[in-house]
């Protein structure tokens, strides 16, 4: 239910990978069991494990299923890395301040953050729907998730204002890994 998490499973789905998916209650009596402290003593998720070595953080288990599936992995990393930025440094925080207090303050910044992504789409050089051209990349797979979710919640995303954002979200949508890790309900779980 988590949108960190939900980008694991989404590149491991992508990627056709073997995978054993264990959920861990996020919240609860108790806090997380011992088994998974001992993996994360940070105690977030995702945390995947490959041949025995954990590998925490969403964004190094994107890259760690890259390099088992290099069909994820862009040729040109610098670009990946520039929308995995975007993302983390501003849709995010700003995408959780309009979550969680939609004042006029809040939303208006989103749309900044919405118009600044829609005019970084433009300047993409050759063609594709994704963000780092034909094919869907761990850039997408890290994205998704908190687009999927600030679309859903507040329908800020339309193809009026928005055409290229609202394509490659539809693109990305229509993945059946993504379609796959779709939940009912979701934690925002900034």
């Amino acid at each position: 239910m988590c949108p960190f998490a939900q980008r694991t499973w989404i590149a491991l789905e992508e990627a056709g990978l073997p995978y054993k998916l264990t959920e861990v209650s996020l919240y609860g009596a108790g806090g997380k069991p011992k088994w998974f402290l001992d993996l994360n003593p940070k105690g977030l998720v995702p945390v995947l494990v490959i041949d025995g070595q954990p590998v925490a953080e969403s964004e190094a288990t994107l890259d760690a299923i890259a390099e088992l599936a290099p069909s994820l992995a862009t040729p040109t990393p610098s670009k990946r890395q520039q929308w995995r930025d975007m993302l983390e440094q501003r849709l995010i925080p700003v995408g959780k301040a309009a979550v969680l207090n939609p004042s006029s303050k809040n939303m208006a910044a989103l749309r900044v953050v919405i118009a600044e992504w829609e005019a970084k789409l433009r300047e993409r050089p050759g063609k594709g729907h994704f963000l780092c051209g034909e094919a869907l990349s761990i850039a997408d797979v890290s994205a998704v998730p908190f687009w999927s979710r600030l679309q859903e919640e507040m329908d800020c995303v339309g193809a009026e204002e928005f055409p290229l954002t609202h394509e490659w979200l539809a693109a990305c949508r229509a993945r059946e890994a993504v379609r796959r890790t779709q939940m009912s309900s979701w934690w925002w779980w900034w």
